[in-house]
C-alpha cells in the first residue's frame, strides 16, 4: 500500500498512479530509486474485482464503464399558477376581512365601543362624544390592519412561489 502525495489516497502496490487524482508514485518519497512514468489519469483504470454471490458462485461480472443514463430535467411551473391564486385569494381576504372588521366597528359603534372604551377609561360619561370618536377610530383601524394580516401572508406566500419561476428559469 501506498499513499499519494496530493490527494492522501492510500492505494494498492499494484498502481502506478493515483486513480484518484492521477499523481504519479513519487520515487524520492518510496526509496524505491526508479520513478514511476506518468500517465494521463483519465486513461488509467483500476483493475475489476469479481464480485462473488452468498452461495460461492461468481456473479455477473462487473463492467467498470458503465455509465447510468441521465434523466433530463422538465421544469414543472405549476407553482406559478398556485402563486397566481395564492396572490389573488390573498388580496381578496386581505380587502373582505379588513371592510368587514370596519362595517362591524361602524355598525356596532355603541355596544363596542362602550366595551373598548370601558377597559381604557374608568369613567365613560366624563368624556365626550367627540373623545370618543377619536379615540374609537385609531382602535378600529388597527383591528382592520390586524384583521388583514392572513390575507396579507397569503399573497405573500404567492408571490414567493412566483419567484420561484425565476430561478427554476436559472436551471
Amino acid at each position: 500500500m501506498w499513499t499519494c502525495i496530493k490527494c492522501n489516497a492510500v492505494n494498492e502496490d499494484t498502481y502506478t498512479i493515483c486513480p484518484k487524482c492521477g499523481a504519479a508514485r513519487s520515487a524520492g518519497r518510496f526509496g524505491s530509486g526508479n520513478a514511476a512514468p506518468a500517465r494521463n489519469a483519465a486513461a488509467y483504470t483500476a483493475p475489476v474485482q469479481q464480485r462473488v454471490m452468498p452461495s460461492g458462485e461468481p456473479a455477473a461480472p462487473a463492467h467498470a464503464n458503465v455509465v447510468a443514463p441521465q434523466t433530463a430535467y422538465y421544469a414543472d411551473f405549476s407553482h406559478v399558477r398556485a402563486g397566481r391564486g395564492f396572490m389573488l385569494l390573498g388580496r381578496v381576504l386581505a380587502i373582505v376581512m379588513a371592510v368587514l372588521t370596519l362595517l362591524l366597528a361602524w355598525r356596532q359603534y355603541d355596544a363596542v365601543s362602550a366595551a373598548v372604551l370601558g377597559l381604557i377609561f374608568d369613567d365613560l360619561a366624563a368624556l365626550s362624544a367627540f373623545v370618543k370618536l377619536l379615540i374609537y377610530i385609531p382602535l378600529a383601524l388597527a383591528a382592520a390592519a390586524i384583521a388583514a394580516l392572513p390575507g396579507l401572508w397569503t399573497l405573500g406566500l404567492g408571490k414567493a412561489l412566483r419567484r420561484l419561476n425565476r430561478m427554476e428559469e436559472l436551471l
